[in-house]
């Protein structure tokens, strides 16, 4: 799931060209898992411009979709070493020119990647609280800035999710269901955002899925997958919303290609392999193959995980235990 994930729109006037061109360029090769390249491109504008925040923020951001990739921790205290870094520097552009959008942008945006962060681990009271921050700073934006649309598409997915999850929000009163308009503006973003297309597009993927509209969950999906064919993220999404209109011959492909690739590529955890062993299980027990469905499962249990994924992945064992009950017992018919 991400939250306030942002990657902001650029115009040309309000920044150096070859700044710009380096924004492009990190947000292409983080789509196309190139990470260490996108960090590269990052560092470059770090180097170049060590007193605007945008550098800063592009790297926190990559380093926060490297962890997603990933689903580990690895670079947690880098990430909030930058997003932190990106607050500050802005914070001290606003105090030489108030009303630079800019520098509100990248503060309300290194607030929101610190909300997805936390989010990702179900740390919801914290994620608010930081996506809170950002949406504040957005909202004031677009109030002077109004041409800057693409701050719509953080206030969106903020909205939804605070939605989405009220009964946790006992702190926040007053809380209004925003998820069709925010779905609603999301999907305008997806196609004319200027460059938070793709992450639109990634955001709607786990929305519909969360709201159980699994075919247009899959059209995004494959049509991202049409421009950024290797993308792990989309291949999560796009099995899931197979999984979900029970197009379970396809699923199961498309889980075998996950597994594939997260077998032979240098995840350092197996957080990944637990789940995705989970959702092959839950294919095969759908497919009446029981005992590949309790095989799957008892690899999941098999694979050394780190406490905190323990406590990530507890309702899928759970689930998981549920299965394997019925699958014996469907065996043994």
């Amino acid at each position: 799931m991400c939250l306030l994930l942002l990657w902001p729109v650029f115009a040309g006037a309000q920044l150096q060209p070859d700044m710009h061109a380096l924004a492009i360029s990190s947000i292409r090769n983080v789509y196309n898992e190139h990470f260490k390249e996108a960090e590269t491109d990052a560092r470059r504008i770090i180097k170049k411009y060590p007193d605007h925040s945008a550098g800063y923020f592009f790297y926190a951001a990559i380093l926060n979709s490297h962890m997603e990739f990933l689903q580990s921790e690895k670079y947690e205290n880098e990430f909030y070493y930058y997003c932190d870094l990106a607050i500050s520097r802005g914070e001290e552009m606003l105090e030489k020119e108030p009303d630079n959008p800019w520098a509100k942008f990248f503060i309300a945006g290194a607030n929101g990647l610190k909300g997805t962060y936390e989010s990702r681990y179900g740390r919801w009271i914290t994620a608010f609280k930081h996506g809170w921050r950002g949406v504040v700073i957005f909202r004031e934006l677009l109030e002077t800035n109004p041409e800057m649309e693409d701050a719509f598409y953080g206030i969106a997915t903020y909205d939804y999710w605070r939605s989405a999850k009220t009964k946790m929000l006992w702190w926040l009163p007053g809380v209004e269901d925003k998820r069709d308009i925010s779905i609603e503006i999301l999907y305008k973003m997806r196609r004319s955002g200027v460059y938070i297309k793709e992450n639109a597009s990634l955001n709607l993927i786990d929305i519909l899925i969360n709201e159980e509209q699994f075919a247009p969950a899959l059209e995004i999906a494959d049509s991202m997958l049409a421009i950024y064919p290797s993308n792990l993220v989309c291949w999560w999404g796009k099995a899931k919303a197979q999984l979900g209109l029970g197009q379970y011959v396809k699923a199961e492909k498309s889980f075998n290609y996950i597994l594939k690739r997260i077998e032979s590529e240098s995840f350092e955890t197996n957080f990944n392999i637990v789940l995705c062993c989970y959702y092959l299980g839950k294919v095969n027990f759908r497919l009446k193959n029981y005992t590949a469905s309790i095989a799957y499962f008892k690899r999941m249990k098999t694979c050394k995980i780190s406490t905190v994924s323990k406590g990530r992945l507890k309702e899928f064992f759970d689930d998981a235990d549920s299965i394997i009950r019925k699958a014996k017992r469907k065996a043994g018919n």
